[in-house]
């Protein structure tokens, strides 16, 4: 049994209580507090929907994704006072 596995595995669907579908999409872990944080999306039952969904949970699958605050994410909040991340061209 891997350490994933003990989680919500991406591509499970779940319903709200107030009544939407979800799907989960990976497992990550939060950079800074480093607890775990279930990633998910709306899930629509369409084929177009599903298909959608479960293509984006089998890429993930197995996979831990990071995440971070988006205030943290394009802030300039580093020792040397940088951006913490600058986006790259498109096909770097």
């Amino acid at each position: 049994m891997g350490f994933l596995d003990s989680y919500p595995q991406p591509g499970n669907v779940y319903r709200h209580y107030k009544g939407n579908t979800y799907m989960t999409v990976a497992v990550a872990q939060h950079t800074e507090e480093h607890t775990v944080l279930v990633i998910y999306t709306r899930y629509s039952n369409t084929l177009r929907g599903r298909l959608k969904c479960r293509l984006l949970a089998y890429v993930l699958k197995n996979t831990i994704v990071w995440a971070r605050p988006i205030r943290m994410f394009t802030d300039s909040e580093t020792p040397n006072r940088v951006k913490r991340f600058t986006k790259l061209k498109k096909g770097t």
